[in-house]
């Protein structure tokens, strides 16, 4: 570093960590440095919060926007969620693994909104954070972020699940299934909070939320949240294939089908006879046994009752179902980025730790030689922890996460439903629409009945009510 010290304190703006005892607070959770004195190595810490001295003045201020915008979230969340226990079905299209995940979304929005009533402790001492063991708040903003972050990504998970084994494997999954996933969920939340609580712990890191603590969050936290959002994009998008491939298979039998029947319009009319001979005399064989081959695996793939039997009835349910799930997907591709925008982020977080101590040399002479000026040696942390912009947006995205849910979710029909409701005519859920909106408890989709489900035509989109199909 820039010159010689040769007194037995830190140098300004730093603190000599012997000063304060290793216990309280998150300890693991302090900058501290070596510095060579003289006489030997002195032990230095940045002052607490470390976030101040990393980014700008602002950054706090631009914490408490999102909370202030998290309020005007969680608001109309819960009148989503109120919609949803007084219009009928019908016109909301409510579901249990889409109720859930709108519950995580308001908890994870209060818990950016929480701060604003009461400005938390961020810090021990001087340069010790606070955590879950010796700050109340700070036990209560972690707890109520990581339920929210549970109920979305769980319920999510076994969406994607209900929704694979309906449509691929064509099960039936009923109120077991329900019964058996809310548990999951819930169960499962509230063993993955405890842990994150009593094994890794959370801590003020960055701003007046608590996060968890950068060390053995691999467990309780990390491999289950990642797990669980790759697994359900990859369904998702298996299931999405799946749909595709049966859509485009079901035209092109139509194409087989039509082709046949038109050649065998035109032999009952008397043209084939001539067009035989000519083709013989010109030395060319017809193969009637190739169409019959062909029209043979048509039947055999639809049924043998005509063009409209059960698996007939079973393409035109997933070509409902495809053109149905730019929701699942947007919410299975949400899940995925906030994950990554997570796992990011965090493992980022004391990433000075794990470096070579020389990376960070020139901020350090920096704060020393400007008597602690952080805004004159901002141009040396730009390998120093994640980017300000990039922890200013990931938050942003977190406190707004109800958006997703609102963006997913709604439907032009719910204002219709309650309006409505308030004149006392609403309309009771037809069976058509159940089909779209509660699958779990129909029959699988190979047994839907033409009375059901109708469709003349594979190419003919099944006559389903306008607002099953938004």
């Amino acid at each position: 570093m820039d010159g010689t010290l040769t007194n037995f304190t830190c140098p300004h703006p730093f603190l000599a960590r012997d000063a304060f005892p290793d216990v309280g607070g998150f300890v693991w959770g302090r900058s501290c440095r070596d510095f060579a004195l003289d006489t030997g190595s002195v032990s230095c810490c940045v002052p607490c919060p470390w976030s101040s001295w990393r980014y700008s003045d602002g950054f706090e201020e631009y914490l408490d926007i999102a909370g202030w915008c998290g309020i005007a979230v969680v608001v109309i969340v819960v009148l989503f969620l109120i919609t949803f226990a007084v219009v009928p079905k019908i016109y909301t299209a409510r579901h249990y693994l889409t109720t859930v995940p709108g519950v995580g979304f308001v908890f994870l929005s209060v818990a950016y909104v929480m701060p604003l009533a009461k400005a938390p402790n961020q810090c021990y001492n001087e340069i010790t954070p606070n955590d879950n063991s010796s700050d109340s708040m700070c036990t209560a903003t972690s707890t109520v972020l990581f339920i929210g972050v549970w109920l979305v990504v769980i319920s999510c998970f076994f969406r994607s699940v209900s929704l694979h084994l309906i449509v691929v494997w064509e099960r039936k999954l009923g109120r077991k299934f329900k019964y058996m996933s809310l548990t999951c969920i819930f169960l499962l939340t509230i063993l993955l909070v405890a842990l994150q609580q009593r094994v890794t712990g959370t801590s003020y890191q960055l701003g007046k939320v608590c996060y968890l603590n950068p060390i053995n969050g691999w467990v309780t936290f990390w491999m289950p949240l990642l797990g669980m959002g790759v697994v359900s994009f990859i369904l998702q998008v298996w299931t999405l294939g799946y749909c595709l491939l049966n859509v485009f298979r079901g035209m092109w039998e139509d194409r087989v089908i039509a082709a046949y029947n038109e050649e065998n319009n035109n032999e009952d009319g008397g043209g084939g006879s001539s067009n035989s001979n000519s083709n013989n005399e010109n030395g060319e064989c017809h193969d009637d046994n190739t169409n019959e081959s062909h029209l043979s695996s048509v039947r055999s793939w639809r049924g043998e009752e005509g063009h409209g039997g059960p698996r007939r009835n079973s393409l035109a349910t997933q070509k409902l179902l495809t053109s149905m799930q730019w929701r699942p997907m947007f919410a299975a591709f949400g899940v995925l980025i906030y994950v990554a925008l997570i796992t990011v982020i965090f493992m980022m977080l004391r990433v000075e730790d794990r470096d070579p101590a020389e990376k960070f040399d020139n901020w350090v002479s920096c704060l020393i030689v400007s008597s602690g000026d952080k805004n004159r040696c901002m141009s040396y942390l730009s390998d120093l922890g994640p980017d300000e912009n990039l922890v200013v947006v990931t938050f942003f995205l977190l406190a707004l996460a109800g958006i997703w849910a609102i963006l997913i979710v709604m439907r032009f029909d719910m204002i219709a439903g309650w309006i409505d409701v308030l004149n006392g005519r609403a309309r009771q859920q037809s069976p058509s629409s159940a089909i779209a909106t509660d699958p779990e408890d129909q029959l699988p989709l190979h047994q839907v009945s033409t009375n059901t489900l109708y469709a003349t035509s594979f190419n003919t989109t099944p006559s389903l009510p306008v607002a099953d199909m938004k």
